[in-house]
């Protein structure tokens, strides 16, 4: 889970509401009541859908502050390859490591 704030508008409460639902959802795994629960109604070549879900926000949940990237860091450059791509160019930009 990324919660991306770089104006710090994400409260510590609205934060730790979205780390204890995924809390919930995680002690609940493989459970008949679990809201995931219905996934197993899916199948594909391979057999029914299956769920096991592990959460930790304390490994898990991480805070990037860091602004997206201005068009200062990047290169627009028709018919190449990067991590962005449309029908008529290819935008790559580099962004700053969170460590």
């Amino acid at each position: 889970m990324i919660f991306w704030d770089p104006s710090g508008e994400i409260t510590s409460a609205s934060r730790a509401l979205f780390e204890r639902c995924f809390a919930d959802v995680a002690a609940q795994s493989g459970a008949a009541t679990n809201v995931y629960a219905v996934d197993r109604q899916f199948t594909d070549s391979t057999g029914f859908a299956d769920y096991k879900q592990t959460f930790s926000a304390a490994s898990l949940a991480i805070a990037d502050t860091q602004a997206y990237p201005s068009t200062g860091n990047c290169s627009h450059t028709a018919g190449t390859r990067g991590p962005i791509r449309s029908a008529s160019r290819t935008v790559s930009c580099r962004r700053r490591s969170l460590a």
